[in-house]
C-alpha cells in the first residue's frame, strides 16, 4: 500500500494542529473521510496522538525545521484498534508540517508471532534437552544453541569448540564413531544419527542422540553441517531401570520355580521310591515308578519351561508367518482349520510356542476336542486372532484364573507363558468361550503390529 501523507498547520503556537490535506492512502488506513476531518485539530480528529508520541515530535520538526523519523510505535485510542505506525515528518518551504506514514501492523505481528514461535521451539528444545550446532568447514567455526551449552556442561560465554576440538567432547568410542559418520557425510551428503557418550568438563558422561545433514552454498557445493544433539541420558536410565526389573522379575520367577516347584517333584519322587523299595512284587513296584516318571517329567518340563522364558524377549520381535506358526503347530489327532490366510504379526521370535501351548492346551484339557479353528476379525485399530476348539470349554469360574502361573491341572505354565510371550508387543490374550461349548481364545493385535502378504 502507498506511504499516508498527513500536512498539518501549527496553531497556538504549536499547542496543537490543524489538518491541511489527507490523501487516500492516509484515509484507507484510518476509515475516516478526508472532507471529515480536513480543517479539525488533530488532538480532536487523533485523541491518542499525544500517548502515542509523534505529537512532541510535529513540534520539535516545526520549530526547528529538521526532519526526524518517529520508529514503529502502537496507536490506539477509543475509536482506533491498535496498529503500528512509522512515520517520517519533515516541515515544508510553507511552514507546513508532513507526515510520511506507514501502517507496518502485519508486519510487526508478523514479527510479534516469529518472535513467540522461535521461544516455543527454545522452550521445546529446553523440555526435550535438545541443541542445535552449525559448523562451517572452512573456517572450522562451530555454533551451538543456549541447551546445547546446557547439556554439554559448558560456559555459554566461552566459544563452543571446534570441530578439531571435538575427539575431547566425546568418549574415545563415540568419537570414531562420530567422525566416521562426518567424513561420509561430506563425502556423499547422506545425515547421520547416531547415539553417543558426551564428556563433559566436569567428566561427567551424558548420552546423546546426535543427528548431522549437510548444508550447501548456492552452488550445491557442500560447506559444512548443521544437525541437533537430544540428551537421552534420563530416558537410557529408565530404559535401563526397566530392564533390569525385568529382569529381575525373571530370575526371582526362575528361582521359585527351580527352588519351589521343582523341589516338591524331587520329594514327590523321593516318597514314591521309599515305597518302592519296601516292596518285592513288580504289581506293587509298577504303579509307584508309574508316579516317579510323571514327577520327573514334571520336572523336564518346567526345566524346559525355564528356557524359554529365560529367551523371552532376548531376540528383537520380528514379522512371523500365522500360516506356518499354526503349521509348526499341528498335531496329529487334531484338525486344524486355518482361516487366517495370509496374516502376518510382529511379535516375539517364541511366538511359535503360543500356538504349540494352545494345541497342547486342547489335548490335554479339550476332552472330546477333536478340530481346532483359527479365523480373523478385522476391527478399526486392531485385529482380533480367534482360536476356537470343539473340546468341553472352561468354567466361566476360572477364566480369569488361566492365565496365572501355577493354575490348572498340571504344571501351569503353559497359559502363563503365552501370556508373557504375546505382551512383548502389545498382543493381548483372553478366553471368551463358553463353557461346555469348547476353549475359545481371543488375541488382539494393535494396528502396526500386524499385515497381510501382497497375494492375500
Amino acid at each position: 500500500m502507498p506511504s499516508a501523507v498527513a500536512i498539518y498547520d501549527a496553531v497556538d503556537g504549536g499547542s496543537d494542529f490543524i489538518l491541511k490535506d489527507f490523501n487516500k492512502a492516509a484515509e484507507e488506513i484510518e476509515g475516516i473521510n478526508r472532507d471529515e476531518i480536513i480543517g479539525k485539530h488533530l488532538t480532536q480528529v487523533f485523541p491518542g496522538v499525544k500517548t502515542f508520541g509523534i505529537f512532541t515530535i510535529l513540534q520539535s520538526v516545526w520549530k526547528t525545521g529538521q526532519h526526524e523519523y518517529f520508529p514503529p510505535a502502537i496507536y490506539q485510542d477509543e475509536h482506533h484498534p491498535e496498529t503500528w505506525r512509522e512515520s517520517w515528518v519533515y516541515r515544508l518551504a510553507s511552514g507546513e508540517v508532513i507526515c510520511i506514514y506507514r501502517d507496518v501492523t502485519k508486519q510487526k505481528l508478523a514479527e510479534k508471532e516469529l518472535i513467540s514461535a522461535h521461544e516455543r521451539l527454545l522452550d521445546a528444545h529446553r523440555l526435550a534437552h535438545i541443541g542445535t550446532w552449525d559448523w562451517e568447514m572452512e573456517n572450522d567455526t562451530v555454533i551451538w544453541s543456549e541447551e546445547l551449552y546446557n547439556i554439554a556442561g559448558r560456559d555459554p560465554s566461552l566459544p563452543a569448540p571446534t570441530y578439531a576440538e571435538h575427539p575431547l567432547v566425546y568418549s574415545p568410542a563415540s568419537w570414531e564413531r562420530l567422525s566416521e559418520a562426518v567424513n561420509f557425510a561430506l563425502s556423499t551428503g547422506e545425515p547421520y544419527n547416531l547415539e553417543l557418550e558426551l564428556i563433559r568438563p566436569d567428566g561427567s558422561l551424558r548420552t546423546i542422540n546426535a543427528f548431522g545433514g549437510v548444508k550447501c552454498d548456492g552452488n550445491g557445493k557442500i560447506i559444512g553441517l548443521h544437525g541437533t544433539l537430544q540428551d537421552i541420558t534420563e530416558r537410557k536410565q529408565a530404559e535401563l531401570a526397566i530392564c533390569i526389573q525385568e529382569a529381575n522379575k525373571k530370575l526371582n520367577l526362575l528361582a521359585s520355580i527351580t527352588r519351589h516347584d521343582i523341589k516338591n517333584k524331587v520329594i514327590t519322587i523321593q516318597g514314591f521310591l521309599k515305597f518302592a523299595l519296601k516292596r518285592t512284587a513288580i504289581e506293587e513296584i509298577r504303579p509307584l515308578l508309574l508316579k516317579i516318571a510323571e514327577s520327573a517329567n514334571a520336572i523336564e518340563h518346567q526345566i524346559n519351561f525355564t528356557k524359554d522364558y529365560q529367551n523371552l524377549g532376548v531376540k528383537s520381535p520380528q514379522w512371523l508367518d500365522f500360516s506356518t506358526l499354526v503349521a509348526l503347530a499341528g498335531n496329529p489327532p487334531l484338525e486344524i482349520l486355518n482361516e487366517t490366510r495370509n496374516l502376518q504379526i510382529f511379535a516375539d521370535p517364541l511366538f511359535e510356542k503360543v500356538l504349540y501351548n494352545l494345541v497342547d492346551n486342547t489335548i490335554k484339557h479339550g476332552e472330546t476336542a477333536t478340530k481346532i479353528k483359527a479365523s480373523l476379525i478385522t476391527g478399526l485399530n486392531n485385529i482380533r486372532i480367534i482360536w476356537e476348539d470343539n473340546g468341553v470349554g472352561i468354567p466361566a469360574c476360572d477364566k480369569d484364573k488361566i492365565f496365572d502361573r501355577g493354575f490348572g491341572k498340571n504344571t501351569g505354565l503353559g497359559l502363563f507363558l503365552i501370556r508373557e510371550i504375546v505382551s512383548i508387543t502389545g498382543i493381548t490374550i483372553s478366553e471368551i468361550g463358553e463353557p461346555g461349548k469348547g476353549a475359545k481364545f481371543e488375541m488382539v493385535v494393535p494396528d502396526g503390529k500386524w499385515r497381510f502378504t501382497e497375494n492375500h
